[in-house]
């Protein structure tokens, strides 16, 4: 069994991102994958100290709800991590996600866990997909740079609501999720 980590970025429970993970979870968990949430608006989710703990150490100084996910990472098969764009950038609830996952490479910026599957959730009131297209490969790449796959890259854009998300879209979030718990 894989095991799956979920970072929420939204502060919006019921939104398109919250909508669109779901879909990526239910892909996960029709094969059998283990879910752990992390909602990055939860008050228990400090932002990166600065402290370059993480530079010398396989984690983090800072022992808040994040904590867990730095003990367990060797275990972890895959991260979904939701980022809707607000006011041309990132949430500032998934901006702590990207400043905390400093820790996953070392002193000298060689990842410390290669090969953890990644989805990304990506949603913008914008319409026209390539209007953030820089903000979502610079995103991508913090990543990549830090040894994740990128295995599956949703773009949600132009809708107010979870009902007017195209079935092609949710069922590319599904797949995503299958692909990556296998």
């Amino acid at each position: 069994m894989s095991k799956i980590l979920l970072f929420l970025g939204s502060p919006r429970k019921n939104g398109i991102s919250h909508a669109l993970a779901e879909q990526v979870v239910a892909g996960a968990k029709s094969v059998g994958a283990e879910i752990v949430t992390y909602n990055l608006n939860d008050d228990a989710i400090k932002g990166c100290q600065g402290c370059n703990y993480c530079r010398t150490h396989d984690g983090c100084a800072t022992k808040d709800a994040l904590a867990s996910m730095y003990e367990e990472i060797d275990e972890v098969n895959g991260f979904i991590v939701t980022f809707p764009i607000y006011f041309n950038a990132v949430s500032a609830q998934s901006k702590k996600l990207i400043d905390r996952s400093v820790a996953f490479a070392d002193e000298n910026y060689s990842p410390r866990h290669p090969g953890i599957k990644l989805v990304t959730v990506f949603t913008q009131l914008a319409a026209d997909e390539a209007y953030y297209a820089s903000l979502r490969n610079a995103t991508n790449q913090n990543f990549l740079d830090e040894g994740f796959e990128l295995v599956g890259s949703i773009s949600g854009c132009g809708f107010e609501t979870s009902t007017e998300i195209p079935a092609e879209l949710l069922e590319q979030a599904f797949q995503s999720g299958v692909k990556l718990a296998k």
